[in-house]
């Protein structure tokens, strides 16, 4: 699907768009209005996770429509991508998706996950497990930054590098030693050369003792 603008109908007390309220409505307003069911939805930065059930479906003939039987209906996962541009008119976009398709956005919270029902589809499951591993790595990470920030001034910590690093001067695998200092009101970590941030030190760092 390809994106789609209008003029959002949903603000906050900012005045800021509702991105959630306008993509909750796209399936409870308008000609969706009884059709769906928002099961849980939630927004991860700009991007709109839902676990969406469907109501009704197609008798076949024509444009009727029929009740689904409580026990056939089924949730899935959709994702809306979303833009917003107060200096138009057209000031809200999204571009919508299923999991069907895999989306490459996995930030999906586990809560909306563990809304969906079971499936068979091999590219749906396979998105699926890609934003659980994302939530546990992220889990992981936030566990990591809070002992970091515990840990008093000067506390040493090894790991091996990730990732290249420095302009070439530090090489994914090298084995990193970087020591808690102050900066001013700010905490550091520095190897003695380079500055490191929080978010570049992996989860599985181990304590030097000094």
């Amino acid at each position: 699907m390809g994106w789609t603008s209008y003029h959002a109908k949903y603000y906050d007390r900012r005045g800021q768009i509702d991105r959630k309220r306008e993509c909750d409505a796209y399936w409870l307003e308008g000609l969706n209005a009884g059709h769906f069911a928002v099961v849980r939805s939630a927004m991860v930065g700009s991007t709109y996770y839902a676990a969406i059930r469907p109501l009704m479906r197609r008798t076949g003939k024509g444009d009727l429509f029929e009740l689904i039987p409580e026990e056939e209906q089924k949730t899935h996962a959709v994702v809306f991508l979303t833009l917003s541009n107060n200096r138009t008119y057209y000031n809200f976009s999204y571009k919508d998706m299923d999991e069907s398709v895999g989306p490459a956005a996995n930030e999906c919270p586990v809560g909306i996950l563990k809304c969906l029902s079971d499936t068979e589809n091999a590219t749906a499951l396979a998105w699926r497990k890609s934003c659980m591993e994302h939530a546990k790595e992220a889990n992981r990470r936030q566990k990591s930054r809070k002992i970091l920030n515990g840990l008093p001034a000067f506390s040493w910590i090894r790991f091996q590098s990730d990732d290249d690093y420095g302009g070439g001067t530090i090489h994914k695998g090298d084995t990193i030693t970087l020591q808690k200092r102050s900066a001013g009101s700010r905490t550091i970590w520095s190897d003695g050369h380079y500055r490191w941030p929080v978010k570049l030190i992996p989860t599985d760092f181990t304590f030097v003792e000094h």
